[in-house]
């Protein structure tokens, strides 16, 4: 375990309860495409919270898997073997996934602070996750608040990863779109779900 990953300051949480906020960020992505996009209220937001929460665990599980079945492995069985935390951590230590949708390849290897300025110095580049990052900047701190990002700790990811990946403390396994936009938006910290 890294040093910084051992000195956050934890608050111990089950994994179900970093399910539930996976299933409500997922299921709120239809927000984007509302005209007022994430910044309509926290009461739309508590909604796909209490919906998710409602689940029964093997529903929640079943919904994840489903959600999930992009990515490459069983995700849900890397999960399970990481001790969760929620704690509030600098995103200059926070690394991406190797690929965030239609974003260029080489601009998914560093920090996300990194790509927020790619964003930044780059402003005629278009594209859907360009778009959702502008999107997420404009109500960043209600959007990681509610939906906080999944971090994993760089050393449980290492096996899942490229190697063209810069290693940083955290990568994002859910919420990189979030995390850059909160970058983006000037904020320095968030807080996160963190897999060690």
């Amino acid at each position: 375990m890294s040093t910084e990953a051992k000195k956050i300051n934890r608050e111990s949480i089950d994994l179900n309860e970093v399910l539930v906020y996976f299933v409500a960020a997922n299921m709120a992505r239809v927000l984007e495409n509302r005209p007022e996009g994430y910044n309509f209220g926290l009461d739309g937001v508590d909604a796909y919270i209490q919906i998710a929460a409602s689940l029964h665990e093997e529903q929640l599980r079943q919904k994840f898997n489903t959600m999930m079945r992009w990515k490459e492995g069983n995700s849900l069985e890397m999960l399970l073997r990481l001790n969760w935390v929620r704690a509030k951590v600098s995103l200059d230590s926070v690394g991406l996934w190797p690929r965030i949708g239609d974003l260029p390849e080489d601009w998914c290897n560093g920090s996300v602070v990194k790509t927020a300025q790619r964003i930044a110095d780059n402003p005629n580049i278009k594209g859907f996750s360009i778009a959702k990052i502008y999107e997420i900047s404009k109500c960043a701190e209600l959007v990681t608040n509610k939906f906080s990002p999944i971090l994993v700790a760089g050393d449980k990811i290492e096996e899942r990863i490229n190697n063209n990946l810069e290693r940083m403390t955290y990568h994002c396994f859910d919420g990189s779109h979030r995390c850059i936009g909160a970058a983006r938006a000037g904020l320095d910290s968030i807080t996160a779900f963190i897999g060690v």
